[in-house]
């Protein structure tokens, strides 16, 4: 209770931990050794807690691991749920993070609320979920890492980090809404990645490296940029089917752009370079009154086994 500093040079394990029972003042974790609560980890009304550099593990089996009414100061900590509810799932508290990682390969954690992370967030196993009917919003400050699954539902992804270097390795797991938004920022896919909603650089760049990413929408603008776009050595594939009408194509460059669905019309929405391959496997290509340029040297920078559709185009 109080106000002091807590920890020591070895990793402490507790079965429940309360900071601030009855009593006002902060707690600041200090030195190296790791903290444990294999119950419940609470921070009372009016006090805080500043988790210092210390990795807090939370292996409660409660459902509710983390209980909070006072204040939470990530610091440079990183919080691991690890716990397993048999009953049920394990809540994520609603907080700011610095990095959060998850790793029980039987679990489901899922978001109380929107979350954000100001440093990585971990899926080492298990699953998180952004909640049926909420669909919480996720922001994170570095990189994201999943090595288990991420259910998107309808929630929005922001990444927000203003220095590059960040990366985003999806693990297998589709995003629903995609943002970059960060002046400065720079992240790099590390995977096959698929975007079924929107994907939006705000600001910042997305170096798409060398995977493939799916743009599965149905918006009818499944790609809106106002920051860069690195296209590196990737492919870009456009399959969603807008019901309404034609799904635009962002113009930009691409190394390989392809496009697959039978039903659609994809329309450029402004001049458009493919520096290695544009393949049309299914539907209509309009370029529109856009210049089109193909600087592949494959032999073969036009693949097409739908319908291209000039219009009043450059190619």
């Amino acid at each position: 209770t109080g106000t002091g500093n807590f920890g020591g040079t070895t990793a402490w394990t507790f079965s429940s931990l309360n900071f601030g029972a009855g009593a006002a003042g902060t707690t600041t974790a200090g030195s190296s050794g790791g903290m444990t609560a294999s119950g419940v980890l609470t921070i009372a009304t009016s006090q805080t807690l500043d988790a210092g550099s210390l990795i807090w593990t939370l292996s409660g089996t409660s459902g509710t691991p983390f209980v909070k009414t006072g204040t939470f100061t990530a610091s440079t900590s990183t919080v691991s749920y690890t716990g397993n509810n048999t009953g049920g799932n394990t809540t994520i508290t609603t907080a700011t993070y610095n990095n959060l990682t998850l790793n029980n390969s039987s679990e489901t954690y899922v978001l109380a609320a929107a979350t954000t992370v100001s440093g990585t967030v971990t899926i080492t196993a298990g699953t998180l979920d952004t909640v049926s009917g909420q669909n919480y919003g996720l922001t994170v400050g570095g990189s994201f890492s999943n090595a288990g699954t991420f259910t998107a539902r309808s929630g929005t992804v922001t990444f927000n980090a203003t220095t590059t270097g960040k990366t985003i390795t999806t693990g297998g797991s589709s995003f629903y809404d995609l943002t970059l938004n960060g002046s400065g920022g720079g992240w790099t896919l590390q995977d096959t990645t698929t975007v079924s909603d929107v994907l939006t650089i705000t600001a910042g760049t997305l170096d798409a490296g060398s995977v493939t990413l799916t743009l599965s929408g149905a918006t009818g603008i499944p790609f809106v940029k106002t920051g860069t776009f690195t296209a590196s050595t990737s492919t870009v594939s456009y399959t969603g089917n807008y019901a309404s009408g034609n799904t635009t194509v962002v113009g930009t460059t691409y190394y390989s752009l392809t496009l697959n669905n039978g039903s659609e019309t994809y329309a450029l929405g402004g001049d458009t370079t493919v520096a290695n391959v544009l393949t049309t496997t299914a539907g209509t290509l309009d370029a529109s009154s856009y210049t089109l340029t193909l600087s592949g040297t494959t032999g073969t920078p036009f693949s097409n086994s739908g319908t291209f559709t000039a219009s009043t185009s450059t190619v």
